[in-house]
């Protein structure tokens, strides 16, 4: 569906509809209210059965179109990933975080998560042992971790905590202008 040929079909066959004598039953008009005798019956059921069809091609090229549209839309994210590939790869080349140009820029951003699967009581007390005087301030006055000055600890000591699992991700962004 939605080949030239078919299209050409679809046109000629609206046309033959528009210009021939069966007009009138293709389109309902207030004026002149078509009246079904033995005479033109024939020519509303060959009215009908042309509408019939017509609705179920334009419903096969919407769908054939939407089709067409979400392949369009793969296309062009695949190319999309290819190019921040490229461009970060580029980037990465530099040793560069951060690149601007007349068109946009790119950048890379190291960001470190820690995920916690034990319980914080045992945070709490691996902080406590850890920092006895709390210079690093490891634990808030709420008595909770500091998660962020842990992660400081960590960098400047070495010393992870049991049941705390060491995450690095890497965002990279383009921004066009």
């Amino acid at each position: 569906m939605g080949n030239i040929s078919d299209t050409k079909l679809f046109i000629d066959e609206q046309e033959h509809l528009d210009d021939s004598e069966y007009r009138e039953y293709a389109e309902p008009d207030d004026e002149n209210k078509i009246v079904a005798d033995d005479r033109n019956v024939e020519k509303i059921l060959y009215s009908y059965q042309f509408i019939e069809k017509t609705i179920r091609r334009l419903k096969e090229r919407k769908e054939a179109s939407a089709e067409f549209y979400d392949n369009e839309i793969k296309k062009a994210e695949k190319n999309l990933e290819y190019k921040n590939s490229i461009l970060r790869s580029y980037l990465e080349s530099n040793g560069q975080k951060t690149m601007k140009f007349s068109n946009g820029n790119i950048s890379v951003r190291k960001s470190t998560r820690h995920i916690h699967s034990g319980s914080e009581n045992k945070l709490i007390q691996w902080c406590e042992e850890n920092d006895k005087k709390n210079e690093f301030e490891l634990i808030k006055k709420t008595k909770k971790p500091s998660k962020s000055a842990i992660i400081k600890f960590i960098k400047d000591t070495g010393f992870t905590p049991d049941d705390w699992d060491i995450v690095e991700k890497t965002s990279f962004k383009v921004k066009t202008q």
